[in-house]
Order: C-alpha cells, then sequence, then structure tokens
C-alpha cells in the first residue's frame, strides 16, 4: 500500500466518525497539506502534533466538525490560524467559499502563503494582523463590501474587544463560532465576555481522546 492510500484510509475512517467522505482529490489536496505541514513545523512552532493519526484526527477532523454549521455562509474567516486550522481543511471541503486566515505572526503568515498559494486553494487570502487592533477602514479594505457570514475561534479565545471590532462586518445573519475543549474553559469563557456576550453550546462530538464542542457566541440583548 502506498503511503497515499495508507493515509487516505485513515483520513476516510476518521471523516466517517462526523459523516463526512472526502472525495478522490481532496484526500489528495489533504495529503499535500499533510507534507507542507509536517515539513514547516520543523521550521516553525506550528504544533506538538505531529503523529499522521493524531493529525488527522487532532487537526484535519476536528476542524471539520463546524462544518454543518456553515451552511449557506460564503464569507468565513479563522482568527488566529496558526498552522491553518481550521480554515485551510474547511476550505479544502467547501472550495467554493472565500476564507481569511488571519494571522499575527509574520513566521506563520509565510507558512500560510505557502500553503495556499502550493494547494492551489482558490479565493483564501492569510492577513497578517491582530484583529484586536484593526480600525473600521483597515476592516473594510480588508473585506471590501464583503460580509463575512462566519467567524472561526479555535486557536484562541474571543475577548470583548475582537467581538466588538467584527460585529461591523457581519452579514445580517453572521455568527461567530468558538471551539470549546473543555467545559470550564467555556464557562470561563462565558464569564469574561459577560454581560456584553454569551455562549451557546450547538454540537458536541467526539474524537480519540476528547471532546470538542462548537459554541455560538452571541449578543446579550
Amino acid at each position: 500500500m502506498t503511503e497515499f492510500l495508507k493515509f487516505k484510509d485513515e483520513l476516510t475512517q476518521a471523516c466517517g466518525e462526523i459523516e463526512l467522505v472526502p472525495s478522490e482529490g481532496e484526500a489528495k489536496t489533504f495529503f499535500q497539506f499533510l507534507q507542507i505541514f509536517k515539513k514547516w513545523s520543523e521550521r516553525v512552532n506550528l504544533s506538538t502534533i505531529t503523529e499522521q493519526r493524531d493529525i488527522i484526527y487532532k487537526h484535519f477532523v476536528d476542524s471539520l466538525v463546524v462544518l454543518p454549521l456553515l451552511k449557506g455562509c460564503s464569507t468565513i474567516v479563522d482568527v488566529g490560524s496558526g498552522g491553518g486550522f481550521p480554515g485551510i481543511p474547511i476550505k479544502i471541503m467547501k472550495s467554493g467559499c472565500a476564507m481569511y486566515l488571519l494571522e499575527t505572526r509574520e513566521k506563520k503568515s509565510t507558512y500560510l502563503k505557502h500553503a495556499v498559494r502550493t494547494l492551489g486553494l482558490k479565493k483564501t487570502y492569510v492577513v497578517t494582523s491582530n484583529i484586536e487592533n484593526l480600525k473600521q477602514d483597515e476592516l473594510i479594505e480588508i473585506f471590501g463590501e464583503k460580509k463575512v457570514d462566519a467567524v472561526l475561534f479555535r486557536a484562541l479565545k474571543p475577548n470583548f474587544t475582537m467581538l466588538k471590532n467584527l460585529q461591523s462586518v457581519l452579514s445580517d445573519k453572521g455568527k461567530v463560532l468558538f471551539y470549546g475543549a473543555q467545559e470550564d474553559s467555556a464557562a470561563e469563557l462565558s464569564t469574561e465576555l459577560a454581560p456584553h456576550y454569551h455562549l451557546e453550546a450547538l454540537k458536541k462530538t467526539n474524537l480519540l481522546d476528547f471532546e470538542r464542542t462548537i459554541y455560538l457566541v452571541l449578543r446579550t440583548a
């Protein structure tokens, strides 16, 4: 069995646990992304996860658990993209969307630009900036006339300033989604955002030895 076929079997099995079936082309793109991620991880601190099976479950598939909540979303923002998660896996499986990968660190932005270019991902934009520091005119310069349908927080937790800044670029039905790993971390975030925002659990998924809960971040009326 070739290296790709072994990877494809592992990816297909893992995706099956969240009721997804990657096509042959999507599997090839994920395999190519795996090679880029592993190579750059040797130079840039992208992740402590290095084993192929763990990368598939804890990065690729974990990123994709949010997909059912992104139906109808054409413009998506991944805040604190880092290694490209969750933005790049979502883009591979939802190729028609416009994806913005926001990253504050120059080295990781360079890696993201290389990955996007090498994988041939269209309508995928790497923005080297801190969302907390962006002013209204800068947000308009980045997103133009587009309105954002979904903002994703996985590698970091949203704070009041981030949410306030993003509010102006959200579409009427735009949503902010947070990847929660533990209930106590979500409770802590909820306390930090009160009284302006609160969390609503939307989807819970078990992967390997951890549980992932996707929370909707809502403005408090």
